[in-house]
């Protein structure tokens, strides 16, 4: 996560998307906003340089950012 600069917080979307789960199922399980799920996931897309959810599961996949939980 250094090499992409993930703060903690989005290491832990990047973990539940991971996981399989959705915006809304994320928010709830994290206890924030939806809005602040997509503002997260947006920001990883953009230092991740991926623009789809699949495309950061293999990139995770890849270089192994987030431990599995």
């Amino acid at each position: 996560c250094k090499k992409y600069e993930i703060p903690p917080r989005e290491a832990e979307i990047i973990r539940e998307i991971c996981n399989g789960l959705s915006n809304k199922e994320i928010s709830d399980k994290l206890f924030i906003s939806l809005q602040t799920v997509k503002d997260h996931t947006h920001r990883i897309y953009v230092k991740t340089n991926v623009k789809s959810r699949v495309q950061l599961i293999t990139l995770v996949k890849e270089e192994k950012l987030v431990k599995p939980t």
